[in-house]
């Protein structure tokens, strides 16, 4: 109490709220180094022993402001001044707080010796040493690391607790001390299970090369790591499974579970609170934690105020915990920038202060720009001295026209690096030679959506942080929890989605991403055009951090109950009255009923009345008892309506038994497989209502896409394909046209060619939305249905042949050897340049790396990329048999 008294003694001292505030602004002038034209207002005189020392005790404080400001007095010190003795003070408040990462940011900017530490006074020194002791974590029996107090918090609850919700800002180090955690566990015990739950395919890729390089050197040959939910390898010890929602879901569902799980990670847990998905990763979690009842369970979100709204769901008796990182480990300075009055060159620079907007200066454009033109041409003015600028937009066309235009701002380099060469090359060969990001790489810009091919998007990522890539035009792929580090972000008019205006927690979480620890002391978050009403959720940007309240998607439903009632009442809906979302949670409450014999537990739906639950239970024991089909199918297609599959099955059974094999799909690599395909989008469509696949003609390119997606085709190939067909269905309706009388022609307007850069990125869309998504989901689910069927008329003889065609789908494969490959580690466009160099098509995950390490696949002259992969996948099996 006294020391807390001593704080706030310190913080609202007039004469330290006064310096402070001078410190904050000169530092967010100096930040934008020369662009500012008048800094007549960066000239003050700051006591900074004074000041210092006040950081020093506000760095003890619990209080996050407080430690936001002792932490913002060190690094502007650290950036402002050339002291030694006032640089040496500053590094040792860092140490004596175990910030070793900004150390040795300091050390490598060459702001410090690296001896600095020895040359502080002997009682500073000693400060510093017991900071660093007291930050020690023990990892293992011999093994142990620094780190910050959130982390050793973590840490600590973790080793005591089976349950624990961590939350805490995104530059505090939560994935770092998950992997190290990850490392504990498999160091611990004799074998072990390990699931890592993520919400998207991007991350899953992030999350499986991060722990292949952390932890395949150091467990040789006991570890097995792989993403595919049905998985093949067998004999190792340590198993890490990493897998969106979805695919755990298949997971739970289609492997044998009875084997316990040791830890199971859910990273950005917060997204439980959105519609469809936040449903059914409620759903996966319940099961989970039904199915492997003593496993410990770890939940990560950035700075959310209700953490513990996870803890609900352990089971009664189960310790738990919830950690909350008030912390933070580098600070973020938010600018406003607006046009001048009537210049529209000239933009005046605001800097919030608390909150509040104080202007510091104004830039000067060399061109005027259009609305569309802005954000790329601030961005070129504020960004273009340093690297590390992060550019939103709000859709993939949006984020291709803005990186063209900060391409065409940039000089034209006299030496282009390799690294970027080689990347653009591979652009060009594995996607189409029209493809812009083939030029814009040249001139060491990128942009980056969730549709681009994964091994491209990987390798953007790192040149982007090693410098090489100076300006990263983003999507809302970077909400998604993509680590993306830089240095500054620009924002005009954000949205999520197309339509939606940015809410201020995915806002801030966006922003997270500037200035990540032991990569930059402070972050830039620049918003154009901040007062204009109908570019920002609330009427203009934000002003000030806040921290996202947790709410079960399934909690929803309270605002609409009785119209969810009636849906679910009504039966079957066309696709013009279908609620993917009532879906969704009907499904959810389906399986609740079915596994727990209730409609949510008490500490979940406890703001539904008596009655609603009453109703509710009461609807679903009318549905669960007229199903027709088993619970467990029911369950293993979440989303999907009962009403739906029930309709598919009715199907099945009024058509004879000499049609069976037409209801089969045939393999991709039948002749007929499009028209085999093209038949069962039409049923799916009709019967299970999905929203994009079609029937009848309709239906034909999709069936297309996922038939020659399926065989392997390279994205240059469908890309290549697409481009054709477009330009054939252009000759076609214009010879129609032609064909017309004068009066009909008149009324006729002339086709048109789609530019090719829209049928580029079209087409990656396809594949992701259609061929990745949600033609797996339906076809699992019309293939279930067709087995249930396949059981009632005794052919299960035919089950075999059609098993696992939904994963293929997904995948983009039509061999077990592919899908072995991928086991290993190996993207899809490199998985496809080999494949067609294997005979074998059955190889298990040990046959495809033994081909590898003794055919000679080095000859056949991959390019770069491909080879750079496989060398890195060899060299890391290599080192688990040194």
């Amino acid at each position: 109490m006294v020391a807390q008294n001593i704080y706030e003694i310190i913080w609202k001292d007039e004469n330290f709220q006064n310096s402070f505030s001078q410190i904050r602004l000169t530092a967010a002038g100096k930040t934008l180094g020369g662009t500012i034209q008048d800094d007549d207002l960066f000239k003050p005189e700051i006591h900074w022993f004074h000041m210092l020392r006040c950081a020093s005790i506000l760095m003890e404080s619990e209080n996050e402001i407080h430690h936001d400001a002792a932490l913002r007095i060190v690094y502007s010190a650290l950036q402002l001044e050339s002291d030694e003795n006032i640089l040496g003070y500053s590094i040792s408040i860092l140490a004596k707080t175990a910030n070793q990462p900004s150390i040795d940011l300091a050390i490598s900017r060459k702001i410090i010796p690296e001896n600095i530490i020895s040359l502080l006074p002997v009682h500073l020194q000693i400060e510093a040493q017991s900071g660093t002791v007291a930050s020690m974590i023990s990892h293992g029996t011999s093994r142990e690391f620094s780190g910050n107090l959130f982390q050793l918090n973590l840490w600590n609850a973790l080793s005591e607790n089976r349950w624990v919700s961590a939350s805490a800002p995104t530059s505090a180090g939560k994935s770092f001390l998950l992997e190290k955690w990850i490392e504990e566990t498999l160091q611990s015990k004799t074998s072990s299970n390990t699931f890592y739950i993520v919400p998207t395919r991007a991350l899953i890729s992030q999350v499986e090369r991060d722990l292949r390089s952390l932890l395949s050197p150091k467990f040789k040959d006991q570890i097995n790591i792989t993403t595919l939910p049905v998985h093949y390898a067998q004999g190792k010890k340590h198993n890490i499974f990493i897998f969106t929602q979805e695919r755990f879901h298949l997971y739970l569902f289609h492997q044998d579970v009875a084997k316990e799980a040791d830890l199971i990670i859910l990273d950005e847990a917060h997204k439980i609170s959105d519609d469809t998905r936040g449903v059914l990763l409620q759903q996966v979690l319940e099961l989970a934690s039904q199915k492997f009842s003593s496993a410990k369970f770890l939940f990560a979100s950035p700075s959310t105020e209700n953490p513990e709204t996870f803890l609900k769901f352990a089971q009664e008796g189960s310790s738990s915990k919830a950690i909350m990182g008030r912390t933070p480990t580098v600070n973020q300075n938010l600018y406003w920038l607006t046009q001048a009055y009537l210049k529209p060159k000239k933009w005046n620079i605001e800097y919030l202060l608390d909150g509040e907007p104080i202007g510091i200066g104004s830039i000067e454009l060399e061109d005027k720009p259009s609305i569309s033109q802005k954000l790329p041409f601030l961005a070129l003015e504020l960004g273009k001295l340093e690297g590390g600028n992060v550019v939103y937009v709000n859709g993939a066309a949006d984020a291709e026209n803005c990186a063209d235009m900060i391409f065409q701002g940039m000089e034209q380099l006299d030496e282009i690096d390799e690294e970027l060469k080689s990347l653009s090359d591979f652009c060009s060969k594995t996607i189409h030679p029209d493809f812009l990001l083939k030029k814009h790489l040249l001139r060491g810009v990128a942009f980056h959506y969730g549709n681009i091919p994964q091994l491209v998007r990987e390798e953007i990522e790192r040149l982007f942080s090693i410098g090489k890539i100076k300006y990263l035009v983003c999507t809302s792929t970077l909400i998604e929890g993509v680590n993306i580090a830089c240095k500054s972000i620009f924002l005009r008019h954000p949205k999520r989605g197309r339509t939606e205006l940015m809410r201020p927690n995915d806002f801030w979480n966006l922003a997270g991403r500037a200035g990540r620890w032991g990569k930059e002391f402070q972050g830039n978050i620049f918003c154009i055009d901040p007062y204009k009403e109908n570019q920002w959720f609330g009427g203009e940007a934000p002003r000030k951090k806040n921290k996202q309240k947790i709410s079960l998607a399934t909690s929803h439903i309270e605002g609409h109950f009785d119209t969810f009632l009636e849906y679910i009442l009504s039966g079957q809906r066309d696709r013009n009255t279908r609620n993917l979302f009532y879906d969704q949670l009907l499904s959810y409450l389906v399986f609740r009923k079915a596994m727990f014999g209730d409609v949510g537990d008490v500490r979940i739906f406890d703001k539904m009345t008596i009655l609603q639950k009453q109703n509710l239970a009461q609807a679903l024991d009318e549905i669960v008892n007229n199903l027709t089909l088993p619970l467990e199918v029911i369950n293993r297609n979440p989303g999907i309506s009962p009403f739906d599959m029930m309709s598919l099955l009715s199907y099945f059974q009024s058509k004879d038994p000499s049609e069976i094999l037409t209801l089969l799909p045939a393999d991709p690599l039948s002749d007929d497989a499009v028209d085999s395909f093209l038949r069962i989008f039409t049923r799916i469509t009709r019967h299970l209502g999905s929203p994009s696949l079609g029937s009848g003609a309709s239906s034909f390119g999709n069936a297309l896409l996922v038939v020659n997606w399926m065989r392997g085709w390279p994205l240059a190939r469908l890309i290549a394909g697409q481009i054709e067909y477009d330009a054939k269905r252009v000759t076609k309706r214009n010879a129609k046209r032609d064909s017309m009388s004068d009066e009909d022609r008149a009324d006729t307007p002339i086709a048109k060619i789609t530019p090719k850069r829209t049928v580029i990125r079209d087409t990656m869309a396809k594949v992701e939305k259609i061929a990745r998504y949600e033609a797996p989901k339906y076809l699992h689910c019309y293939l279930d249905i067709l087995n249930t069927h396949l059981a009632n008329i005794d052919r299960l003889d035919l089950k075999d042949d059609i098993a696992e065609t939904w994963m293929f789908l997904e995948f983009g494969v039509s061999k077990r050897t592919e899908l072995s490959l991928m086991s290993l580690g190996m993207s899809r466009s490199s998985v496809m340049v080999l494949s067609d160099k294997i005979k074998s098509s059955e190889l298990d995950e040990e046959q495809a790396y033994t081909w590898l390490i003794t055919e000679d696949w080095r000859s056949y002259g991959f390019s770069e990329l491909v080879t750079a992969e496989i060398e890195k996948i060899l060299a890391q099996r290599a080192s688990q048999f040194a």
